[in-house]
């Protein structure tokens, strides 16, 4: 009797209250580290004709959607962008540029925190559309568009790489991703609830 009174203790002691989600609420952190234009624009031909140096004025449209379309390619004007959505100055003659902590010309931080609901099912797209624009000797430019499709069950503070659509020598974007759960979800995927009480359903201290 006295180890089933122990057994039944043990459990409230432990006990927390547990709901199945499709993935909890948290926040996604997606690190922006680099673009690399390879100093063309869409068609293959160099940005600036030589002797200039061929260097890209690249300006930068980046936005993120928690829906996956699979077979639909979607851009920034697209139903369900999540907020902020990032547009920023033109980095002057720079064919390889570093983001850093925050974007040209806006005052965005660097990893960009979106906050995500229980609709969220960890799945999400980036697009990052890039224009060359040197007002001086042309009109803006495509340069290229990255689609990238990530789940946040693959994050990772390691560094991926991902190439753009262009035939030609695609360009290249580098970024990072994290997902935090909020407080009292937890697991991989945030699908564990557990709720810190003292009550009859359970006692549990932190």
């Amino acid at each position: 009797m006295k180890s089933i009174i122990l057994i039944y203790s043990t459990i409230l002691l432990i006990a927390c209250y547990h709901t199945v989600v499709t993935v909890g609420t948290g926040v996604l952190s997606v690190n922006y580290e680099s673009f690399n234009t390879r100093g063309r624009i869409v068609s293959g031909e160099p940005c600036d004709p030589q002797p200039r140096g061929n260097r890209c004025d690249p300006e930068f449209e980046i936005c993120l959607r928690y829906e996956n379309n699979n077979n639909a390619l979607f851009n920034c004007s697209s139903p369900g962008v999540v907020s902020p959505q990032i547009t920023t100055a033109r980095y002057d003659d720079n064919n390889n540029v570093e983001f850093g902590r925050t974007f040209r010309g806006t005052t965005i931080s660097n990893p960009v925190e979106y906050a995500t609901d229980d609709q969220f099912d960890g799945n999400f797209e980036v697009v990052i559309d890039v224009v060359d624009d040197d007002a001086v000797r042309f009109p803006p430019q495509r340069i290229d568009t990255v689609l990238i499709e990530l789940t946040v069950a693959n994050a990772s503070s390691t560094s991926l790489t991902f190439q753009g659509l262009r035939n030609d020598t695609p360009s290249e974007a580098a970024i990072s991703f994290s997902f935090t759960c909020d407080t009292d979800y937890y697991g991989s995927l945030c699908t564990v609830y557990c709720l810190a009480q003292d009550d009859t359903s359970g006692h549990y201290t932190r």
